[in-house]
């Protein structure tokens, strides 16, 4: 892989982060609490669990990238900079890592066949649905929980 494809790949890596950062920023007040569904994580618990997962997959996959794992995963975080901050951090993470290994020619440690597959896992995340209890009218949580999100954003 030349190195300006990789170049590319990090700034759009870096631009879909910002991208969620900003949303994060254009919330209403009480935006943070809003769910998809009853019962389903609030918009702060899913932004906090996704910057853990990152941390986490850093972690497995290339150590010499990591940074602390939060203790709670699914985190009630009220404070928009702070999350901001952690998705922020994650990002980079995520980031170096696949940078590292990359240009080293190593392979991750865990789970990916090659070191830019660290990127998808993220963002495949936000297009699976969100269903905890396997129940059928549930499958499509995250996809109602982004309806939500852009509804909070007009109004």
């Amino acid at each position: 892989m030349t190195a300006d494809l990789l170049g590319v790949l990090l700034d759009s890596w870096d631009r879909n982060n910002r991208v969620l950062v900003n949303l994060l920023g254009a919330l209403p007040s009480g935006g943070l609490e809003a769910r998809a569904l009853p019962g389903h994580p609030t918009v702060a618990q899913m932004l906090t669990h996704m910057a853990a997962v990152r941390l986490s997959l850093v972690q497995e996959n290339a150590p010499e990238a990591a940074r602390p794992v939060p203790e709670r995963e699914w985190a009630p975080e009220t404070d928009p900079d702070v999350i901001a901050r952690n998705l922020n951090g994650s990002g980079a993470a995520v980031r170096e890592a696949v940078r590292g290994r990359t240009g080293s020619g190593r392979m991750h440690d865990d789970r990916y066949d090659h070191p830019l597959l660290l990127i998808r896992t993220p963002i495949e995340w936000l297009a699976k649905p969100f269903n905890p209890s396997g129940r059928e009218e549930e499958q499509n949580g995250l996809r109602e929980w982004s309806w939500q999100l852009g509804a909070l954003l007009s109004c």
